[in-house]
This record gives structure tokens, C-alpha cells and sequence, in this order.
């Protein structure tokens, strides 16, 4: 019994290590052959025997060995399907990528393009902007031109019809100086008649003294013998020299030539018998201020200044208003003028169109004549009474001398009450006519604190002692003008 138990033991154990070494061995086969295809008991020797449980165990294991080697071989299909349809999705991408890149590489390119038109675009803007402009700048100049040619056309039109009109005065003024000039001259012959006639009367009468007996106007002149025919001549010179005049009396120059020699002269030729002597029965009076005017017109200096004293009144005018000094200046006789204006003339008396003597010299353009009227006296703004113009507006354009003549007028006006501190010297009385105006006497001296601007440009605001206030500019001089000879 004791033998027996033993070979059970003996037999129960070699079973046990056997079964443990076969499942090492199972073990170490699975382990190294875990991803083989088979079955694990292939490789399981020949004598290795199993139980029944073993084998179930052993199929379980299997199974599940079976059933995991699956479900990692679905794992890999599913890997290798998916990266069988991962590479054209691959190519897709690389294919979008590229796409994509082509596309922003067109959208910057179209920016750029963008970039580039909305800057020709804000450049067009200020084109149109400079050519509007531009084109509102040439319709200005082309209304300015159409315009100017218009004003042109209307003075173009003007100046032919003043073109037709001064031809037609020239042709009528040429047959109006031609007569004039035979009327001129027609009484020129008759007045060298007359000198003559008288001249031989006072060679007949050298022994008869003259008697200076003024008179205030004559009607006639009385003669012992052969009166009538005389005094019928004579009239009929006065009256064809007062129509001559009266014909156009703004003319400077044909007042002065107009004028006769005797044409404010009152003779008168009486017969007194309580005066009579042997010899001579006639006695001779002549009008000294006639003389005066006549020797003026001749430019007789030696008789102008034999006659000045024996006037009344040296700047005595006849019935036109014409004195001494208006004749002397449009012969242009510049000492007699002289010799009258510091003798004490009035250099401002107006005749009966309002013309002073600076206004005949500066028709005549005479400058020396019209500095020696300025420098005693003349009123440089006064105006005549027909048309209203000054001395430099009476400086006749077109005749020599006018440059100097208007410039040298032009240049006193602007110096009256300006140069010498202001001071302007009064030419005549005058009364203020509202509050606002300051009176003053003739040869006073006034201080000009500011010249008028138009419209009220005649008006000027002066100074006379310690009163001020508005002032006609016209009745002012740059110098005092001298005072008559007592």
C-alpha cells in the first residue's frame, strides 16, 4: 500500500509538471507567434495530452485569441481602407492648396489691379474736378471776350461816326475858317485904314493938344468935317468885329484876333468954340482904357504902360468882358502880360463865357504864359461858363506844346493844398451858405486840412485863423495874386 500510493504520487506528478511545461510552452508559442495566423495546438508536440477541461480552457483562450487577432485584422482593414481613400483626399487637398494659392495670388494681383484703379479713379475725380473748372474759366474768358468784342465793335462804331463827324466839321469848319479868315482879313484892311486915316489926322492936328477926358461909353464920333463918313466906317467895323465874335465865343483865338483895334474905343472929335485957337479948329479925346486894350491886342509895352495909369481900373473889361490882359495873352505878348499882372491886374477876371486869362494861355498852349499866371495868382480850378472845363482841360491836344502845358497844369492841381504846408490863398470873397461852411475875403490865407473825394470832390475842408469848414476848391491859388497900384 505504501508501494502504491507512491506510484500514484509518481503518477500524479509527472502529468502535472507535463501539463506545466506544455503550458509554458503554449505560452511561449503564443507569445512569439501572437501574430501568425493558426491555431496554437500546430505547434504543440506530439506528446503532449490534454484533459478535457484543458482543451476547453485551452479553446477559450483560442477563441479569444481568434476573436481579438479578428477584430485587430477588421482594425487593420479599416486602417488600410482608410488610407486607400485618404490618398485621393490627399491629392484633393494638395489639389484645394494649390487652387487656393492660385486663387489668392489672383485676388492680391486683382488688389493690386483694385489698388491701382482707385487711384486712377481719385485721378480722374481731380481731372474732372480741373477740367470742370478749367471749362467754368473758359466760359469766363470767352463771356469776357464776346464782351470786350463787343464793346470793341460799339467803340469801332463809334469811332467811324465820330470819324464822319469830325470830316464833316473839318470840311465845314475849313469854309467857316475861310470866310472868318476873308472877314479877318476884311477888317484887318479896314483897321489899317482907319490907322492910317488917323494917322494922318494926328500928323494934321500935331499942334492940338490931347485932352484925357474918360468917358464911360460914346455913341458916335463927331468930326468938323467929313465926320459922317467917318463915324459910318467906323461903325460898321465895330458892328461886323461884335458879330465875328458873337459868332463863336468859346474860340480863344478868335477872340483875340476878333477883336478890333478900337473895338471898345469911344472917340469923339467935338468942336468947342470957346476952345478954339488960331490954326486949329478941332480938338481930339481918346477912351484911355480903348487904348489900353488895343495896345494890349498890338503888344505896344510903351503904350500899355503910358495908358495903365490913366484908367480907373486896369482890369477894366469892354462889353464882351474882354480886359487888357485877356488880349495880351492870346496875342502872347509874355511882357506885356507881365508888366500887366505886377502892375495889378486881375489875372482871375472872367469875360462873358467865363474864360480867365490862364484859361486863353492854356488854349494856346503856352507854357511860359501860363507859369507867370500861375505864379501870380491864377485860380487853377476855375471853370469857364459854356462848357465848364478847367485850364488843363482847355490845353489843346493837337497843337504843339501840349505835353508840358497839360502836365505842368496837372501838377498844380495836385500841389494846391498840398505843398507849401497846405496854404492856399483866397481869389475872392465869398459867404459861408450853411453852418458847415467857412467865409473868407479875398487874399486871405487858408491852411487845406483834407481834400474832398467825389462826389463831393469840389469841396474842400480848410482853416482860416481858428475856424474851419468847407471851402469851393475853385476859388483858391497857389500863390496871392498882386494888388492893384494905388
Amino acid at each position: 500500500m505504501g508501494a502504491k500510493g507512491m506510484e500514484i504520487d509518481i503518477r500524479s506528478k509527472k502529468p502535472l509538471n507535463r501539463r506545466i511545461d506544455c503550458l509554458r510552452y503554449t505560452l511561449t508559442s503564443l507569445t512569439v507567434s501572437s501574430g501568425e495566423q493558426g491555431f496554437i495546438g500546430d505547434s504543440l508536440p506530439y506528446f503532449v495530452e490534454f484533459s478535457l477541461w484543458e482543451l476547453q480552457d485551452i479553446a477559450t483562450r483560442q477563441k479569444g485569441l481568434i476573436e481579438s487577432q479578428r477584430r485587430i485584422l477588421l482594425a487593420k482593414e479599416m486602417r488600410l481602407r482608410r488610407l486607400k481613400l485618404g490618398r485621393p483626399r490627399t491629392n484633393q487637398i494638395a489639389a484645394e492648396n494649390e487652387i487656393l494659392k492660385r486663387l489668392r495670388e489672383r485676388v492680391e494681383k486683382q488688389e493690386l489691379e483694385l489698388g491701382k484703379l482707385r487711384g486712377l479713379r481719385g485721378r480722374t475725380d481731380d481731372d474732372r474736378r480741373c477740367n470742370g473748372t478749367l471749362t467754368s474759366d473758359l466760359d469766363s474768358v470767352r463771356a469776357l471776350r464776346d464782351e470786350k468784342e463787343r464793346e470793341m465793335e460799339f467803340l469801332v462804331a463809334m469811332a467811324e461816326d465820330l470819324e464822319r463827324t469830325k470830316e464833316r466839321q473839318r470840311v465845314g469848319g475849313y469854309r467857316i475858317t475861310s470866310q472868318r479868315q476873308e472877314e479877318i482879313n476884311s477888317i484887318n484892311r479896314r483897321i489899317a485904314d482907319l490907322q492910317d486915316r488917323l494917322q494922318r489926322k494926328r500928323l494934321e492936328c500935331s499942334g492940338v493938344q490931347a485932352v484925357n477926358d474918360p468917358q464911360e461909353k460914346n455913341e458916335e464920333i463927331d468930326t468938323l468935317e467929313g465926320g459922317s463918313d467917318g463915324a459910318a466906317r467906323l461903325s460898321e467895323v465895330l458892328s461886323v468885329c461884335t458879330s465875328f465874335n458873337s459868332a463863336n465865343p468859346s474860340r480863344t483865338g478868335e477872340k483875340c484876333e476878333s477883336d478890333p483895334l478900337f473895338g471898345n474905343c469911344d472917340t469923339q472929335v467935338v468942336l468947342r468954340k470957346d476952345n478954339l485957337k488960331k490954326g486949329s479948329g478941332r480938338r481930339v479925346s481918346f477912351d484911355p482904357l480903348a487904348l489900353l486894350l488895343d495896345a494890349a491886342l498890338e503888344g505896344e509895352l510903351e503904350l500899355v504902360m503910358q495908358t495903365v495909369s490913366q484908367v480907373s481900373d486896369p482890369s477894366g473889361a469892354n462889353d464882351e468882358g474882354i480886359t487888357a490882359l485877356h488880349n495880351a495873352v492870346c496875342a502872347g505878348h509874355l511882357e506885356v502880360v507881365r508888366f500887366l499882372v505886377e502892375f495889378g491886374c486881375d489875372v482871375n477876371a472872367q469875360d462873358g463865357d467865363g474864360w480867365m486869362p490862364l484859361h486863353c494861355a492854356a488854349s494856346c498852349n503856352n507854357l511860359p504864359m501860363v507859369r507867370l499866371l500861375v505864379e501870380h495868382g491864377a485860380c487853377i480850378y476855375a471853370r469857364t461858363l459854356t462848357d465848364h472845363e478847367t485850364a488843363a482841360e482847355k490845353c489843346e491836344e493837337d497843337e504843339d506844346g501840349f505835353d508840358g502845358c497839360f502836365q505842368y497844369l496837372c501838377s498844380v492841381q495836385e500841389e494846391l493844398g498840398v505843398s507849401r504846408k497846405g496854404v492856399v490863398y483866397a481869389v475872392c470873397n465869398y459867404s459861408a451858405r450853411s453852418s458847415d461852411e467857412l467865409s473868407f475875403a479875398d487874399g486871405d490865407s487858408l491852411v487845406v486840412l483834407r481834400k474832398g473825394e467825389e462826389p463831393d470832390g469840389e469841396w474842400w475842408w480848410a482853416r482860416l485863423e481858428d475856424k474851419e469848414g468847407y471851402t469851393p476848391r475853385n476859388l483858391f491859388g497857389l500863390y496871392p495874386r498882386v494888388r492893384p497900384r494905388q
